[in-house]
């Protein structure tokens, strides 16, 4: 069959793609000795981000950045090389310095290229580790110092003894008692 068919209706209008925009600021948390969980949000964009970098400064003084590089598998540190792709909404970074406080920021990137940076994190003090006890006294040294401070109950004057120690007494008294022969 020949002929001219109803008109489609109109398509919606073509939007080139864009770089993303800036991402929010990454949230620092305390994540134990000498690392901190780093929360990231990817900015929405088209196309979509895919990966994030970090970095990393210690506050106080001049503020030099340092990237977050991956070590082993999900192990990240600060570097001066290679930043690490992060493609998580979550990176703990470890390696550092105890009692300093850190702020991140963070870019963005999608098949376009980078965003600008985020805002700065608020800043997070990174925990140090927990004071080691040493010379602490193992369980078995506890006993034997309590057994050779007890008072022996049975050489205390009754009216010495509290009604507890009064019945311990009585209970080991008549345990310790022959049983009469029927």
């Amino acid at each position: 069959a020949h002929g001219m068919s109803n008109p489609s209706s109109v398509s919606a209008v073509a939007q080139p793609g864009v770089k993303p925009s800036a991402p929010c600021a990454p949230i620092l948390v305390q994540a134990g000795p000498h690392k901190l969980l780093v929360v990231l949000a990817l900015p929405p964009a088209r196309p979509p981000c895919t990966s994030a970098t970090l970095e990393l400064c210690e506050c106080g003084g001049s503020c030099a950045w340092h990237v977050v590089k991956q070590g082993s598998t999900d192990q990240f540190t600060l570097g001066a090389d290679t930043p690490a792709t992060i493609v998580s909404t979550e990176v703990v970074v470890s390696g550092l310095r105890a009692k300093v406080k850190y702020v991140a920021r963070m870019v963005a990137y999608s098949a376009l290229g980078a965003s600008p940076k985020s805002a700065l994190s608020d800043p997070v003090e990174c925990e140090e580790e927990e004071a080691e006890i040493t010379g602490e006294r193992s369980r078995e040294m506890k006993d034997l110092e309590g057994k050779k401070r007890a008072v022996d109950l049975e050489q205390l004057p009754d009216e010495m003894s509290t009604p507890q120690e009064k019945r311990i007494k009585h209970e080991r008294v008549t345990a310790a008692r022959p049983v009469p022969a029927a």
